[in-house]
């Protein structure tokens, strides 16, 4: 059998990605890894000091950038493996209120409303949260630093920000509504007063005349 051969063999043997990430066996996975890593300084070394013909050194070089990526599949599966299992972090943090919990968790985050008396109402849950997490922050970092929870402030602090971030969307909201209800109630008073007007001229005004003027004003929106 040709060398040539032999790493076609040898590639052939390899495992795929999905049945090296179905080995729970670290030693046998390790081994797996330093035969892999043996092939591949082999490949390497024909390469740089063996004469060869292009078609082989092509070969052999397709051969290692396999041998390479299972070598790599094979050392992220290891070390998924021994990574500890996080415990549950919840159990580990900060004791804080119910109501803290909800705006870590994102519970606050896309917070909405349509008329200005629900994005009040939005806004009053947004202080309220607001006012709890602040308070559980407050006691944790009165604490000595290294009994502080330092995870749990990064992810308050993180809450905080998002928590501020709608409650600024929400206003300016509302700023918008109120300008539309504004506007909306000075163009009924304004359409009030020129039907009052129009009344009052049926009153005082001759009907000859009081017509000479609805067809002036039909001319005028005819010729717009």
């Amino acid at each position: 059998m040709t060398d040539l051969e032999l790493r076609s063999k040898q590639r052939d043997r390899l495992p795929s990605r999905d049945q090296i990430n179905q080995i729970n066996d670290v030693d046998a996975l390790e081994s797996m890894r330093d035969e892999v890593d043996m092939r591949i300084a082999r490949i390497e070394a024909d390469l740089d000091y063996r004469d060869a013909t292009v078609e082989w050194e092509n070969r052999a070089i397709s051969a290692l950038s396999v041998h390479r990526y299972i070598s790599t599949a094979i050392k992220r599966r290891l070390e998924k493996l021994r990574k500890p299992a996080h415990p549950n972090k919840r159990e580990k943090r900060t004791e804080c209120l119910a109501l803290t919990w909800m705006v870590i968790d994102g519970e606050f985050d896309n917070e909405d409303a349509d008329t200005s008396e629900e994005i009040d109402a939005a806004l009053k849950r947004l202080d309220e949260a607001m006012e709890s997490i602040e308070w559980d922050r407050a006691d944790e970092t009165a604490k000595l630093l290294e009994l502080r929870d330092v995870t749990w402030i990064v992810e308050a602090n993180a809450a905080i920000k998002r928590i501020k971030a709608v409650r600024h969307n929400l206003s300016v909201k509302k700023a918008a509504i109120l300008r539309a209800e504004k506007e909306a109630r000075r163009l009924e008073m304004e359409g009030t007063r020129e039907r009052m007007f129009i009344d009052a001229c049926r009153e005082v005004l001759p009907k000859e005349t009081y017509q000479m003027l609805w067809n002036r004003v039909d001319r005028l929106v005819a010729e717009a």
